[in-house]
């Protein structure tokens, strides 16, 4: 498909391998001349794991079986068949052959894709979700953030400059309005996901739309001159330093940085053209039942502020903290012999039937369309030309992790991993898979090392000392096999 200049004008549904929200738009794209690259990253988190089995080629189970004691053969949980112990490298190129890869090629991106096996994060501590343990590599809690997560720290960096440091948005059922288990800027400190996508999309686009003049705009800014006038008088009470003007300060810092950027997203308008918002008529996405519609949505969403330089990092998470309570009706109902009368079945009963065929069946089925949704995105992303040269794809590294590691009462021993994009930033992201050894063998890696690898991909590599794992750190650094060097 040709590539399209960020500074042009991207017409017609069919021009764009987007969704429902963003395939019809016109997209003029902020001007920006050539320059250094601007690194993007993308974190998609499903609840409660995805399998190995998911994204096992037929050449990466090949390669495992030659060293194997017991070959694989269809297991959704493949780590306990791993014997090498040095990395296995399959450059195959045949991820469409994984059970749940194949939208990959259906998009065209298949190519420009990774995925890494064997990587273990026992600080994490598995169970249903590790909460933040899988974006921190400490130990996870729902009740308390252990640790910064990664999302915040790339965004501490790659995000000065653009409106939002770092956008963070998910789904986690109908009604659900925000989730803070699964982020955080330190500990203590969770992050807000934003859930609802109808609020995800006035927050991100309302002021582009709106401008200075919608009367809802206008609302909010009289609020925050409000809050500010009267934090600044309480300010003037306190003498010195003490706890108490601490909170005020933040409190004030907080409100000086969402009028900075309302400010910033007045100026896009024109510049920037959006998404269909809510509509409140049938058929509306934003209010669908269905977790992939609205999954859909926020993928669309973050497409468009990616397009339109609203954001470097943003996290999309797919019901966090577990998800468990999900009803994948639609993808229930494609299975052949699915019941009719089982169409209701969470997440945590269909888990529980992993042991029969058609369970797994099912649960595969969610995860393609997950891959699906990303590969859309991605195809969107190399459809249009980076300033800095080749394509958006090749800027934005798209990380696809689940919430827990192996398995639905997860160890923490693997956490698989798909890569898709960051070709320029240095990944091997070549259609390879990278199988690492077994958790307990000297050659194992694990998940901190992935973000170390991100952290060298985007200019960071004060990231080798990610995560919490102390004595329990095998090696610092990224992983040689999927990162070369930009």
């Amino acid at each position: 498909m040709p590539r399209i200049s960020r500074r042009s004008l991207l017409r017609g549904g069919a021009a764009v391998a987007g969704g429902a929200l963003v395939a019809p738009l016109v997209r003029q794209l902020r001007a920006a001349g050539p320059g250094a690259p601007s690194p993007r990253v993308v974190i998609v988190i499903e609840g409660n794991c995805f399998y190995t089995r998911a994204v096992l080629s037929a050449s990466a189970q090949a390669a495992i079986n030659a060293q194997a004691s017991t070959p694989l053969t269809t297991q959704m949980i493949c780590d306990t068949a791993y014997r090498h112990s040095a990395p296995l490298t399959v450059t195959a190129n045949d991820l469409g052959t994984a059970a749940s890869l194949d939208p990959l090629v259906a998009h065209g991106v298949d190519g420009k894709a990774a995925v890494v096996l064997g990587l273990s994060n026992k600080i994490a501590g598995g169970g249903h979700s590790s909460f933040q343990g899988g974006l921190a590599c400490a130990r996870g809690s729902d009740s308390r953030a252990p640790a910064v997560t990664i999302d915040a720290v790339l965004a501490a960096r790659l995000g000065v400059g653009t409106p939002f440091d770092a956008i963070r948005v998910g789904e986690a059922g109908p009604g659900a309005r925000l989730s803070y288990v699964t982020c955080a800027a330190g500990p203590g400190r969770p992050l807000a996901i934003t859930t609802d996508p109808v609020d995800a999309y006035n927050r991100l686009f309302a002021a582009i739309v709106g401008g200075p003049a919608d009367p809802r705009i206008q609302q909010q800014q009289r609020a925050l001159e409000f809050a500010h006038a009267d934090v600044t008088a309480a300010l003037g009470t306190f003498g010195g330093s003490s706890a108490e003007r601490a909170k005020l300060e933040a409190y004030l810092a907080a409100i000086e940085s969402t009028q900075l950027r309302l400010t910033r997203l007045f100026g896009l308008a024109g510049a920037v053209s959006t998404p269909a918002g809510p509509t409140g008529t049938a058929g509306d996405p934003y209010a669908s039942v269905d977790p992939f519609d609205r999954l859909g949505v926020q993928f669309d969403l973050v497409t468009a502020a990616l397009l339109g330089g609203l954001t470097n990092v943003a996290v999309i998470a797919s019901g966090p903290g577990g998800g468990l309570g999900l009803n994948y009706g639609s993808v229930l109902a494609t299975i052949p012999g699915w019941a009719p009368n089982a169409l209701g079945m969470d997440r945590h009963t269909l888990q529980h039937g992993i042991g029969q065929p058609i369970h797994q069946q099912a649960i595969l089925a969610v995860t393609r369309k997950h891959v699906d949704l990303i590969g859309r995105m991605a195809r969107t992303l190399d459809d249009t030309a980076d300033p800095a040269g080749g394509t958006m794809l090749d800027h934005t590294i798209i990380v696809y992790v689940s919430d827990n590691g192996e398995q639905h009462h997860s160890e923490a021993r693997e956490w698989p991993i798909l890569l898709v994009g960051g070709r320029a930033l240095g990944l091997a992201t070549d259609g390879r898979t990278v199988v690492f050894p077994r958790v307990g063998q000297a050659g194992n890696r694990q998940l901190s090392n992935l973000w170390n690898t991100i952290g060298h991909a985007t200019g960071d590599t004060s990231l080798d000392r990610f995560g919490q794992e102390g004595s329990g750190r095998i090696a610092e650094g990224p992983l040689a096999e999927i990162y070369s060097g930009a």
